[in-house]
């Protein structure tokens, strides 16, 4: 049995398998009783969860996005959580994100092909009719042509080396947005994913280079840290910990679910698949005090329209 809440999980909208029917039968079956949906620089999957999670009783879901960011040191992946989507300057990060998505699409296609890997025009067609395609669509269709055995190797043979990293927002239009838009931004794995082994062959990055990398986004308004996830270990953990109370940075979790892409139960916020309490996720407290205070607005606006 993992953790009852969950801040990091992904629907088919970007790059998981799950509809949203299915997401939500998948995390009550989890145990997941607190959760948000945040899929890659884009929240159609979240506004379709938010709009069905009310039928099941006893959830409670924040709305949320994973976008993909450069900074002057390399890439990071920063979570929002609690923002409206409405606002304008979310907006603006939003449309760019999903362009800057698309035009990574387009240099990996073509550099697929110059590496000779035939890919159909109803294949193409399909990949630019997905609103927001990335490295696991493109690594399944190798692994499917035989050209990889699986899709880590497909990720590291063929798509890795096309270099796509001038095409990501900058991490400070993303913390900028959430911010502005009234969210919380918050840096997702801070060590690094751990699924793929990247360009230096290492699976995770150093603490030196997690504070290299925070201190940039600390200037830029950084919020919180990711510092339980489903594939770091219990001595990770402890100094993502230390560095979130020492910067006085919120504390999240997640596992990082995509479905049938990775082999991640919802609701597993370390390697060891123990349960996280609550109250260990400072940036939880925070979004049930927003959303009581919301509720309690929309309840006294309600009463003063009825007078």
């Amino acid at each position: 049995m993992g953790s009852s809440t969950d801040l990091h999980m992904h629907t088919v909208a970007s790059d998981g398998t799950d509809y949203p029917e299915s997401f939500l039968q998948k995390i009550k079956d989890a145990g997941i009783r607190t959760f948000s949906v945040t899929d890659h620089d884009t929240i159609d999957g979240a506004l379709q969860v938010r709009d069905l999670a009310p039928e099941k009783s006893g959830i409670t879901f924040f709305m949320g996005i994973e976008f993909t960011c450069r900074t002057s040191i390399g890439e990071v992946h920063l979570l929002g959580y609690g923002f409206d989507p409405e606002n304008r300057i979310f907006q603006a990060a939003l449309e760019k994100g999903k362009r800057l998505r698309r035009e990574k699409l387009e240099k990996r296609l073509h550099y697929l092909k110059e590496q000779g890997i035939r890919i159909t025009d109803t294949e193409i067609d399909a990949f630019y009719r997905m609103k927001s395609c990335g490295k696991p669509h493109l690594a399944t269709m190798l692994v499917q042509k035989g050209y990889a055995k699986n899709m880590n190797d497909a990720i590291r043979l063929y798509l890795n080396p096309c270099d796509t990293s001038d095409l990501k927002i900058t991490s400070a239009e993303a913390i900028g947005a959430i911010n502005e838009s009234g969210g919380i931004p918050v840096w997702a794995h801070p060590l690094g994913e751990g699924f793929h082994r990247r360009r230096n062959g290492e699976r995770f990055q150093t603490m030196e280079q997690c504070y290299a990398q925070l201190q940039e986004l600390l200037r830029q308004g950084i919020r919180g840290m990711e510092c339980y996830y489903s594939q770091y270990g219990s001595a990770q953990i402890q100094n993502l910990l230390q560095a979130a109370e020492g910067y006085h940075l919120l504390v999240s979790g997640g596992s990082d679910y995509h479905g049938e892409n990775r082999d991640v139960v919802p609701g597993t916020l370390n390697a060891a698949g123990k349960p996280v309490d609550d109250d260990c996720l400072t940036v939880l407290r925070e979004l049930k005090e927003r959303q009581s205070s919301g509720t309690a607005a929309e309840e006294d606006e309600r009463e003063a329209d009825e007078l």
